[in-house]
C-alpha cells in the first residue's frame, strides 16, 4: 500500500485502488478481502487465461466482516 500525494510508477501486473471514501482504512479493508482464499477461488473461477481484468476486479464480492 502506498499512501501520499506522489506520482508512483505501476507495473501492468498490479490493481490500482484509489478509495472513494475512509481513506487508508478502506484499503487496508481490500487489502484483508483480496488476501483470503475465497476471493482467490472466486478470482479463479471468472478469470480466463490467468488474466485480471476490471470485470473480474470488480465482481469480487464485498464482504464486511474482513478486514
Amino acid at each position: 500500500m502506498i499512501v501520499g500525494e506522489a506520482d508512483v510508477a505501476v507495473e501492468n501486473h498490479l490493481i490500482v485502488a484509489t478509495p472513494i471514501r475512509n481513506g487508508v482504512a478502506a484499503c487496508r479493508k481490500l487489502l484483508a478481502l483480496l488476501s483470503t482464499p475465497e476471493t482467490s477461488e472466486h478470482l479463479n473461477r471468472v478469470i480466463r487465461c490467468r488474466h485480471l481484468t476490471t470485470g473480474a476486479v470488480a465482481s469480487i464480492p464485498w464482504r464486511d466482516d474482513v478486514g
